[in-house]
């Protein structure tokens, strides 16, 4: 179950950025976010709530669907040990991905 402060933390990425979609699964938070400003979302998550540690960055395929691919990122913030799930999508048309 996620902590007070860590339902704080998505409310205050809820706020400042539009969030396209927001999902729980087994206890886990996902927030989907534009893909031209998850820069600036994952900065806010490092300089605003403390999510410092990048745990893992991956590519999802997802053949015979528009948008194709996704890219998830996974954050961590140690002080409380809260887990973070950003995801953007990323069209066959456009491949490229700020970093």
């Amino acid at each position: 179950m996620a902590s007070k402060s860590f339902s704080a933390d998505v409310a205050a990425i809820e706020k400042q950025f539009a969030i396209i979609d927001k999902g729980e699964f087994r206890g886990e938070t996902t927030l989907r976010v534009e893909k031209g400003r998850i820069h600036e979302v994952c900065a806010f998550c490092k300089d605003q709530l403390g999510y410092s540690y990048l745990i893992d960055i991956s590519g999802v395929d997802h053949f015979g669907q528009e948008p194709r691919f996704e890219v998830v990122y996974e954050l961590y913030q140690f002080e409380r040990g809260d887990h973070l799930r950003l995801k953007i999508a990323v069209s066959e048309d456009d491949l490229e991905v700020p970093t």
